[in-house]
């Protein structure tokens, strides 16, 4: 097992991504995983990211919403 403490997390500038603050947490330069990744995107308010085709499956998990009314 690899362990990524967040504070210790690479940044990274994720492509198609706009007021986004993005680290990896596992695969590519974070860890020896090869079949996976792992990332942690903060959205800063009015943040967004546009769609795209990629090879490989995603997984959002959203820990907290902020909607303006």
């Amino acid at each position: 097992m690899q362990i990524t403490r967040i504070d210790e997390a690479q940044a990274y500038e994720a492509a198609k991504h706009i007021d986004v603050e993005a680290v990896r947490l596992q695969g590519f330069e974070a860890s020896d995983a090869k079949a996976f990744w792992v990332g942690l995107s903060n959205y800063l308010p009015g943040g967004s990211a546009e769609r795209g085709a990629t090879d490989t499956e995603k997984v959002y998990i959203v820990l907290e919403a902020v909607v303006d009314p």
